[in-house]
């Protein structure tokens, strides 16, 4: 007997492949746009603290608190009002706004290079509530943020 076509189980079978493979190229696509999420909002936040930098630079009065304290804390809708950053600022993780009553605490900050200390100009975000939370170091991480210059225990909710 000569048969023409597929058998049903043949169909799914293919069927069954087809499906396999679909969701495996979801779960894919789906970690690659969380990682692209991510990645801009740590660019968004090293974006922030280096036009801090910058409007710190700028301003006299600033620069001059940051030169007799060692270090400075601005607002973030501070940069947004003189046009530094833009207004809308979210994050691409959540979709939610960037909260412009956060900080920028900018200060010296040191390391150790070939048994030689230097000082550099450092930065992080924080939030500006009760907890005090370190949101982003000047790499854009949410990680080791801060540390040594806030009143807290160096825990963050935000860290993986």
């Amino acid at each position: 007997m000569n048969k023409k076509g597929f058998t049903l189980i043949e169909l799914l079978i293919v069927l069954a492949i087809v499906a396999v493979a679909s969701a495996g190229s979801i779960l894919v696509f789906d970690r690659a746009d969380a990682e692209s999420s991510k990645k801009k909002l740590k660019e968004t936040y090293v974006r922030i603290q280096r036009a801090a930098t910058i409007y710190l630079e700028m301003n006299d009065s600033w620069r001059n608190q940051f030169n007799e304290r060692g270090y400075a804390y601005l607002k973030i809708n501070e940069l947004q009002n003189e046009n530094f950053i833009e207004q809308n600022l979210v994050d691409d993780t959540s979709f939610e706004s960037i909260d412009s009553n956060n900080l920028i605490l900018i200060y010296i900050n040191k390391k150790t290079i070939n048994s030689t200390e230097i000082e550099y100009v450092d930065s992080c975000i924080i939030a500006n509530d009760n907890s005090s939370a370190c949101i982003a170091n000047s790499s854009g991480d949410s990680c080791n943020c801060c540390l040594g210059r806030l009143n807290t225990n160096g825990n963050n909710p935000r860290c993986e």
